[in-house]
């Protein structure tokens, strides 16, 4: 059920060295964007700002093989996945039935 993916974002470093990603989500949209890149060996922020709660097994995000732990989208919350990539490639965005949402790919 993944929406259009939006262009590449590529995540800017922050004060505290760390790469940013953002987006936000709302039911009909899901995430906005859901396309990025990021750098091997770096931090990365994840914040997602939740406007809406999430429903069924759409209720929740997590990115496999970077941040595994399913989390709840709880409208009117910032949602926070801090990972550091340790491999290049490509990640989906997923729910934590593994639906795709969108898409984080770590370069070198």
């Amino acid at each position: 059920m993944q929406k259009n993916i939006d262009s590449n974002v590529t995540a800017p470093i922050n004060n505290n060295n760390e790469q940013l990603i953002l987006a936000s989500y709302t039911l009909s949209q899901d995430i906005v964007p859901n396309r990025f890149q990021v750098k091997k060996g770096i931090p990365v922020k994840f914040e997602i700002n939740v406007k809406e709660n999430g429903q069924g097994c759409m209720s929740t995000v997590m990115v496999p093989g970077l941040y595994n732990s399913a989390q709840y989208l709880q409208g009117g919350k910032k949602m926070v996945l801090a990972f550091t990539p340790d491999k290049a490639g490509e990640y989906e965005i997923t729910c934590a039935m593994g639906v795709p949402r969108g898409v984080i790919t770590v370069t070198n």
